[in-house]
Formats: structure tokens, sequence, C-alpha cells
């Protein structure tokens, strides 16, 4: 762990050797910047190895608005992988690096203090030389727009809790949900399931192909009409009276019972068995962190660790789960997170917002 130091006195270890020594700085050592030898807050600076009494050069720079680099204060070096720069060449990672700082320094990255932006850039750096080196960064351009969603009132009977319920809880024996008690036992499957469910999908992407496995847009089931979209904000109504609130993070897509539900993208099966509010479920990891959901299926016809193509049938739509009907609940996620999968499901959009950015990086 690196420790963040006061926003006044830190400077970036984004360290590039300039200089050869026979014993250079290591990870764990204490280090002290003894001068500059460019312009305040940039360019090359001695350090002084005080592990050792050896001095190095190396270029850096200091993420302050105030361009402030303390002499005395001593900074451990962290796991950083050093890229020698002796004939002059591009640090791998100033591309992303010179983005942020320059956002930073115009103000365009308010809400963020110092120590975030340099926890931001020391995750780039750990990530980008944790492997072989052979790795890109390109900066992500990108605009956050208000968007205002929709609203719904959700009306629950004893009719449809009375068959959720229980089966959910013989699903899931280790949440000991209460089938005594049906609305009590929907409460619990609508907000603490809800919850560990999608903790699960987070423990999952991070055990997603680091390779990019899917190679287009992806692909709405077909022929189906929208019944319910992203971000949908849900009021619970029992007998009259407000019991619950959720958001529903995906798309609730339907044709016909029983239709054939088939892969978005290619991909490799993740899971593929019961998941709580989304019942028969089946993830698809596409790799780099993109993954795909499909929920409430009826019937699974593959299995973890299958490997499949646009197209391939997973299963078939029902009504397992936290369903009302036979329905397909589609979502997309990245690193996790539920994300709309109108985006995705964009030609233009997945061209310009994924495609152009990883060619952008040197990827395919």
């Amino acid at each position: 762990m690196r420790t963040l130091l006061p926003c006044t006195t830190f400077a970036a270890v984004m360290l590039v050797a300039t200089v050869s020594s026979a014993d250079p700085i290591s990870v764990g050592d204490l280090i002290k910047f003894q001068s500059s030898t460019g312009t305040i807050g940039g360019g090359a600076f001695l350090v002084d190895n005080t592990a050792n009494g050896t001095g190095v050069d190396f270029t850096t720079f200091c993420l302050q608005m105030t361009q402030h680099i303390d002499y005395s204060s001593l900074f451990r070096v962290g796991g950083i992988t050093d890229f020698a720069d002796d004939a002059g060449g591009n640090d791998p990672l100033s591309t992303a690096t010179a983005w942020i700082f320059s956002s930073f320094r115009a103000g365009l990255l308010t809400g963020y203090s110092a120590n975030e932006i340099q926890g931001a850039i020391w995750t780039l750096e750990d990530e980008w030389t944790s492997s072989a080196g052979n790795q890109a960064v390109t900066p992500l351009d990108h605009m956050v727009f208000e968007k205002k969603f929709s609203k719904s009132r959700i009306e629950i009977d004893d009719r449809f809790i009375g068959r959720v319920v229980p089966a959910i809880a013989s699903n899931s024996p280790l949440e000991k949900i209460p089938t005594d008690d049906l609305l009590s036992g929907f409460l619990q499957i609508n907000g603490d399931l809800r919850q560990k469910n999608n903790q699960y999908l987070l423990e999952l992407a991070k055990k997603s192909d680091p390779k990019m496995l899917f190679k287009g847009p992806f692909q709405q089931l077909g022929n189906s009409q929208v019944e319910a979209r992203f971000a949908d904000t849900r009021t619970y109504v029992y007998k009259g009276k407000e019991v619950d609130k959720q958001v529903h993070l995906g798309f609730d897509l339907a044709v016909t019972a029983n239709v054939p539900i088939v892969s978005a993208e290619a991909g490799t099966v993740v899971h593929a068995s019961d998941l709580g509010i989304y019942g028969n479920c089946v993830v698809v990891d596409h790799g780099l962190g993109v993954m795909s959901l499909y929920g409430h299926l009826s019937s699974i016809g593959v299995k973890v660790g299958d490997h499949v193509e646009k197209g391939s049938e997973l299963g078939r739509s029902g009504m397992t789960g936290l369903a009302g009907g036979d329905h397909l609940h589609f979502t997309m996620l990245v690193g996790g997170q539920q994300v709309t999968p109108v985006d995705w499901w964009s030609k233009q959009w997945f061209e310009d917002r994924v495609r152009r950015k990883i060619v952008a990086a040197g990827g395919v």
C-alpha cells in the first residue's frame, strides 16, 4: 500500500530513469528529492536514495496546483516498474498521466482532490506495468450528461409473492428467507439478496479474460418488445401501501413464452445456474471486464467454461427468480457495474466509444 502524502507536499512517483545507476532505486526504498533541473513541479529531479546514499536522476512531475515539491519530505517507492528513458524515448504512460495532469491543472477535474488524482495515476501505473510491459494506454475523452430515468409503481399481491418467495428461498437456503411471512420474505429478497447478487457480479468481473473476445456491437433479443428499461426506479405497492423501492438495472425483453435466448456477442460462460433475484441465469464474459447477463430463464443449455459465439443459444426464456411473467432480463456489465445495454447495441456508439479507443491504445 502507498501512503498518500499531504496535498501540498507530495510528488508523483512516476519515476522514469534518465541516468543509470549501479545501485538503482528499489521498491520500498525511502527517497528524497534533492534538486530540480527543470521547471518547478516538472522536469528532471535528482533523487537521493536514503537507504544507500545513491543519487539517481528521474523525470517526474508534481500534481499540485501550486506546483510545489517539498525537498525535505521522504517518499517511499511503490511497486512501479521504471521505464528507461536514456535515449529520450517516451514513457508508455506519459499520454495518460499527462492528460490527467493537464486536466487537473486546467480545473476540469473538479470535485477531486490532488490525492485522488494521484491515486488514479498510481492505479494506472500498477495496472499497465504489472505484466510484461507490452501494453499501451490512451486517454478516454468523456463528457457526463444529466439524464432522467423513468419511475414506475409495481403492484404486488399474495399470489405473486406466494409464488416467488418460496422458490427463491428454496434455491438460497443460506439466506434463511422467511416463508411464513411472505411480505417479509419478499422484502429480504428484493433488498438484501439483490445486493448480494450484485456483489457477486462485482467479484465475477475480477476473473474477466484480459483479451478482447467480442468483435462488434452486441445484439438485442430478436423481435423483442421492451417491457422495462434500465435504471427504472420502482416503487412496490402491497395492498395499497408502498413497501419498498429499488432500481431496475437492466432491460426486460419479451417475445413469447419459452423462446431461445442467444448470446449477444462472443465470449465465455462464467455463470450458468440460479442467481437469486435473477433466477436461472447465464453470465457471459466478453473479455476486458465486459460481461452480459441473461436472467429469469426457464432452462439453461450451457455450462461454465463453454465458449459461445454471437447468436449461440444459452437457454430458454422463463419467469424464474423475481419475475412476474415470461421475459428475459438482460443487462451489460463493465467491471462488474451494470450499465445500460442501449449503447452496446449501437454500432455507431461501439465504433466511436469502444473500438476507436482500443485501436488508439494499440489493440485490435
